[in-house]
């Protein structure tokens, strides 16, 4: 009866030890797979860019009103500034949703429609 006793202490602290190093494992997993504010700004300028680079007479771009959502969905603008051909200068915003797919790592984005404002010289 001894000798049983004498196991079950061990044994339990093997359990546990099993547990905390699961825990410490799957907390890391899960914080590495999170949108943090820098990386869904960077995202979203990026997206910014390639906006104007397929605007013809785009010359500046950028993002604006980036807010998390969740901790893996942010939401904002985008901004190109656009020369016309009439020589006139328009700045036209777009909503952008920025998505962190949780097993890839990937962000996709969602852009909704183009406002565009004249600037006034």
């Amino acid at each position: 009866m001894q000798e049983r006793s004498r196991w079950v202490p061990q044994r339990i602290g093997l359990v546990l030890a099993a547990i905390a190093v699961f825990g410490v494992v799957f907390a890391s997993v899960a914080s590495a797979n999170n949108l943090d504010r820098n990386t869904a700004q960077r995202a979203a300028k990026e997206v910014a860019k390639k906006e104007c680079q397929n605007t013809n007479g785009c010359y500046a771009y950028g993002q604006r009103n980036l807010k998390k959502l969740s901790n893996h969905k942010a939401q904002g603008k985008i901004f190109l500034n656009i020369n016309m051909s009439d020589g006139t200068q328009q700045q036209c915003r777009r909503r952008v949703i920025l998505k962190l797919d949780h097993f890839s790592g990937q962000i996709n984005y969602a852009l909704g429609a183009r406002r565009c404002v004249l600037l006034t010289p």
